[in-house]
C-alpha cells in the first residue's frame, strides 16, 4: 500500500542525493535499493506483472530515480573540484561582508539597566547618569510552568529566566522614524530598544549620516512627556501585541500615565485597529528623526532577542479583555487556524486533520478577519487547535481555561505559546509534526510546511476539551 511515511521518507532521501557527495558507485547502490522497494510492491499485489502504482508513489519512485541518475557520470575528482568551487565563493562573499563591516563604524550605544539595577548595585554596574532615569517594574524572575500533559510533545524545560522589566525616562532623548530606535542626549543608541543587535549592525550601514541628523535634531515644543511604542518587530502580530501594547498596559501604572503616545508610521491595518479598539491614540511619527524634552521608552512582555516570556502577561491578557470587554465566561466554538494562505509553515494535510477533529470544528483564516471579530471568536472558544503561528497570540481574548493544541516542527519545536498559554490559564499539549512538501529547503526549520498526525491530533484534542465529568 501507500503510507505517508515512506513518502516523507524519500522526499527527504531525493533532496540529500542531490545535494551529497556521492560516487557513482554509491548512488547505484541507492538505485538499487529503489529498484527493491519497488520489487516489494509487486510482491504485495501478488502478481509478476508491472506493478500498478498510485500516483504519489510513481512521482516519487520518479523523482529518486532521477536524484541517482543525473549524477552518475560524476567521479570523485569532480565532486572534488565542485566543493573547492562552493568553499570559494563562500570564503570570498563573507571576506567581502567583513570587509564592508569593518568600514562602517558600530554605532555608540548604551544599556540603561547598567546604569541603574534594580535592587542592590553590584560590582561592574556604571555610575549614574542625570540624562537616564530608570522606573523598574519587575526583576529577574524564575518562570515555572504548569507540568505537561499526558501526551504532551514538548520536552523543553518546564522553567525559564524572565529577563527583568523597566521603563527608561531620558532627558532630551530622541526617536528614529525608521524602526523606532531610541537615543539619549548623547546620541547613543538605547539598547534596550533594540530588538536583535544585527538590527543595530543594519541601521549603521542604511544612516551613513546618522550622527549628523541626531545633532541637528532639537527637542520640540511644547515640553512635555512622550512615550514611544513600535519596534523593528512591530508588523509582526505576536509582537505587535506582546511588546508594543503591552508597553500601553505598563504606562497605565506609571506616575505619567498621562503621557502622549507617539509610534513610527502604522503600516497594517491591525495595529490601527487595535488601537482604536483599546480606545488608544498614539500619534505618529512626522520627521526622520524627532526629539523630546522628555521621552520614556517601556520593555516589551517579551524584549529583546528572548524567546521568553514575561510572566506579566497574565496581567496583560486580563487588561486587554477588560479594555474589549470580552470577559465572559467560557463559550462553545471549536476553532482550526488554518494556514493554508500563508507562504511558510502550511499544513499540507489540513483537510485529513479536520476530517479526524469532526464536524464541529470551524476553519478559520484570521488574515481576512478585523481585530474585533477575531477578538469574538476566541473570547467564544471552548477549544484552539492550530499550526505554530502568530494567530495563536489571539489565546490573550480566550477565557480561562480554553484547552489549546499546538501543531509544532518536530525538529525544532518552539515553547512561545506553550508559555502564553501556561501564563493565561489555557491547557497545553503539543503535537509534532513532520517536515513535508516544496519547502524543505526553508533555512528556518520552524518555517518548513507540516505534515501532522491527524488520528493522534484528533484524539488529544477530544481528550483536552472534555470536561471533568465527561472524563
Amino acid at each position: 500500500g501507500y503510507f505517508p511515511a515512506w513518502e516523507d521518507q524519500a522526499i527527504r532521501l531525493a533532496e540529500l542525493l542531490g545535494r551529497s557527495r556521492l560516487s557513482s558507485a554509491e548512488r547505484a547502490a541507492v538505485a538499487g535499493h529503489v529498484d527493491e522497494g519497488l520489487w516489494h510492491h509487486r510482491e504485495a499485489q501478488h502478481s509478476s506483472a508491472e506493478p500498478v502504482l498510485p500516483p504519489e508513489v510513481a512521482g516519487l519512485y520518479a523523482l529518486l530515480k532521477e536524484a541517482c541518475g543525473p549524477h552518475s557520470e560524476r567521479t570523485e575528482a569532480d565532486l572534488d573540484a565542485e566543493a573547492r568551487r562552493a568553499r570559494t565563493q563562500r570564503e570570498g562573499a563573507t571576506g567581502q561582508a567583513r570587509a564592508q563591516d569593518r568600514e562602517v563604524p558600530p554605532l555608540p550605544m548604551v544599556r540603561a539597566l547598567k546604569h541603574y539595577p534594580p535592587g542592590e548595585t553590584r560590582a561592574g554596574r556604571l555610575r549614574p547618569r542625570d540624562d537616564l532615569t530608570i522606573h523598574p517594574v519587575a526583576g529577574r524572575t524564575t518562570v515555572t510552568l504548569p507540568e505537561p500533559l499526558e501526551g504532551d510533545g514538548l520536552t523543553k524545560p518546564m522553567s525559564y529566566s524572565a529577563g527583568p522589566l523597566a521603563m527608561t525616562e531620558l532627558r532630551n532623548g530622541a526617536v528614529l522614524r525608521d524602526g523606532g530606535f531610541v537615543f539619549t542626549a548623547e546620541n547613543e543608541l538605547l539598547r534596550e530598544s533594540v530588538d536583535r543587535r544585527a538590527f543595530a549592525d543594519r541601521l549603521a550601514k542604511s544612516h551613513p549620516n546618522l550622527q549628523g541628523e541626531l545633532e541637528a535634531a532639537k527637542p520640540e515644543e511644547p515640553c512635555e512627556t512622550v512615550a514611544v511604542l513600535g519596534g523593528q518587530r512591530a508588523v509582526n502580530y505576536f509582537h505587535w501585541w506582546i511588546d508594543v501594547v503591552a508597553k500601553c498596559w505598563m504606562l497605565e501604572g506609571w506616575p505619567h500615565r498621562a503621557c502622549r503616545l507617539t509610534t513610527s508610521p502604522l503600516t497594517h491595518e491591525f495595529q490601527r485597529e487595535s488601537l482604536r479598539l483599546l480606545g488608544l491614540e498614539a500619534q505618529t511619527l512626522t520627521r526622520p528623526v524627532q526629539r523630546f524634552h522628555r521621552l520614556v521608552f517601556a520593555h516589551g512582555l517579551a524584549p529583546g532577542s528572548a524567546q521568553t516570556l514575561a510572566p506579566q502577561v497574565t496581567e496583560f491578557g486580563r487588561w486587554c479583555r477588560a479594555r474589549l470587554n470580552r470577559t465572559a465566561s467560557r463559550g462553545e466554538r471549536k476553532l482550526f487556524l488554518s494556514r493554508r494562505r500563508a507562504r511558510t509553515r502550511r499544513l499540507v494535510n489540513e483537510d485529513e486533520v479536520l476530517a479526524a477533529l469532526g464536524p464541529e470544528i470551524e476553519r478559520v483564516e484570521l488574515e481576512s478577519l478585523p481585530v474585533r471579530e477575531i477578538a469574538d471568536l476566541f473570547a467564544e472558544a471552548c477549544l484552539v487547535v492550530a499550526p505554530h503561528g502568530a494567530g495563536l497570540t489571539n489565546l490573550l481574548f480566550c477565557p480561562e481555561p480554553t484547552p489549546v493544541v499546538e501543531l509544532v516542527p518536530e525538529s525544532s519545536p518552539p515553547a512561545t505559546y506553550r508559555q502564553l498559554a501556561g501564563l493565561l490559564g489555557h491547557p497545553y499539549l503539543a503535537v509534532p509534526c513532520k517536515p513535508y512538501g516544496e519547502n524543505l529547503a526553508e533555512r528556518r526549520p520552524v518555517n518548513r510546511d507540516m505534515r501532522a498526525p491527524a488520528e493522534r491530533v484528533a484524539t488529544l484534542a477530544r481528550r483536552l476539551s472534555m470536561t471533568p465529568s465527561q472524563a
